[in-house]
């Protein structure tokens, strides 16, 4: 019998019909039958491919931090500055009777008018000055007059004379605070003291060298203290606007008081008459006490801890930074030539542009 195809239900199958005609049962034979291929759901286009408009902007936001980025590192490297080595002013050493020498280094200040620095030192108890020109040694002064070199062999006895920071004024003279006797000591420029004058919680002295208006910091009260040359009161202001203020220094061209603050890490500006200008923030160490000078239409900051010496516009745009080990109080002459105290003396610096490698 033959054997035919079946189809039932839309499948193949194999009908048996009988034997083959040679008497032998015929093999059944298989045929393959390949399923229709299932549907498959459409793959969604990749969000890029709908919105054309999004790959855009997060290209977009790509080259803006880029660009941001770049405009950073490139005004760091711009920023950077290097402090060069002319000499060291002075000569630590002892006994306490030689002419010239200091033991403890103290906070400088410099007379640009007559290229003169004078560092107080603590330890001797005295006020030394030195040609800013050459380095060398003009003399020495103390509360009397002309410091009298202790006598050989002579313990150094701290008297009623601890200076502790100077100022100048515009005539040469040299306004030395002793804030342990809540005083201060006037030296002309003649090296002769003129006079003395008492004041209540002193923290830091400055001078406005045109005006002839001397300030002082007030730590009791967070004052800036303005006083005529004789000791007279002139005005108070700033108590409100400062937590802890420190050195400070005056543009005797337009007569702003630059204060630093080391409490709230600020340097707030202060117009002649006491009104706040303007401010802007300093990155210091918590117990740093940074100094402040100012030169050639520039705010110059040095601060210990951070061992770094910045140089600001007068409205805060953040000009040159440069690396200084430790440096201590800081001046500035009229050449913009940096001078640090330390160890070994005063440390007379030319501040530079750093140079790409």
């Amino acid at each position: 019998m033959a054997t035919k195809k079946i189809k039932r239900g839309g499948s193949a199958k194999i009908a048996r019909t009988g034997k083959a005609k040679s008497g032998r049962t015929a093999a059944p034979r298989l045929q393959t039958v390949t399923a229709a291929p299932a549907a498959t759901a459409p793959v969604p286009a990749p969000p890029s491919a709908r919105n054309p408009w999004l790959v855009w902007a997060l290209l977009a936001v790509v080259v803006l931090v880029g660009a941001e980025v770049f405009v950073m590192v490139k005004g760091k490297l711009q920023r950077q500055g290097e402090l060069k080595l002319v000499r060291v002013i002075g000569e630590r050493g002892g006994p306490p009777e030689a002419t010239g020498k200091f033991w403890g280094p103290g906070n400088i200040r410099v007379d640009r008018k007559r290229d003169r620095v004078c560092m107080v030192d603590s330890s001797y108890y005295k006020v030394i000055f030195w040609n800013l020109q050459d380095g060398t040694f003009i003399t020495e002064v103390d509360k009397k007059g002309l410091h009298a070199p202790v006598p050989p062999g002579s313990p150094v006895r701290e008297g009623d004379f601890i200076p502790s920071n100077g100022a100048f004024d515009g005539n040469g003279n040299c306004y030395v605070l002793d804030k342990v006797h809540n005083e201060v000591t006037v030296v002309s420029a003649e090296y002769k003291v003129t006079g003395t004058w008492k004041i209540p919680a002193p923290a830091e002295i400055a001078a406005d060298d045109n005006q002839n208006i001397i300030y002082i910091s007030d730590k009791a009260t967070n004052d800036l203290v303005a006083y005529s040359p004789a000791g007279k009161l002139l005005r108070r202001f700033g108590g409100d606007a400062l937590d802890s203020p420190g050195f400070m220094a005056v543009d005797s061209a337009s007569g702003d008081i630059y204060a630093v603050d080391r409490g709230a890490k600020k340097v707030v500006v202060f117009s002649a008459d006491g009104k706040i200008k303007r401010t802007w923030k300093l990155s210091l160490n918590p117990a740093g006490n940074p100094d402040i000078d100012l030169a050639q239409g520039k705010v110059f900051i040095s601060e210990h801890d951070n061992q770094k010496v910045w140089v600001y516009s007068p409205k805060g745009d953040l000009l040159t930074e440069a690396e200084a080990s430790y440096p201590g109080v800081m001046g500035v002459d009229s050449a913009g030539v940096v001078y640090l105290s330390g160890a070994a003396g005063i440390h007379q610096y030319h501040l530079a542009k750093k140079k790409s490698e």
